[in-house]
């Protein structure tokens, strides 16, 4: 879902627009059986974590105001 319009206070004709009106994001990491069962599974899953990290934070620059 996204809103009808920009957020007010942001122009649109930012590139980003698209993204900016976004409601919600969701990051997925695909897991098969073997995975859950792996010694590597605390690894995967914080390098799934890290690579999300860059995104956590501009969301929440963005939430401070």
């Amino acid at each position: 879902m996204s809103l009808s319009r920009p957020p007010k206070d942001y122009d649109d004709t930012n590139p980003a627009i698209e993204f900016i009106k976004l409601k919600s994001f969701i990051a997925m990491q695909e897991l098969n059986e073997a995975d859950l069962t792996s010694e590597m599974l605390v690894k995967k899953i914080t390098d799934a974590f890290a690579t999300l990290q860059p995104m956590i934070r501009f969301i929440n620059r963005a939430l401070e105001g």
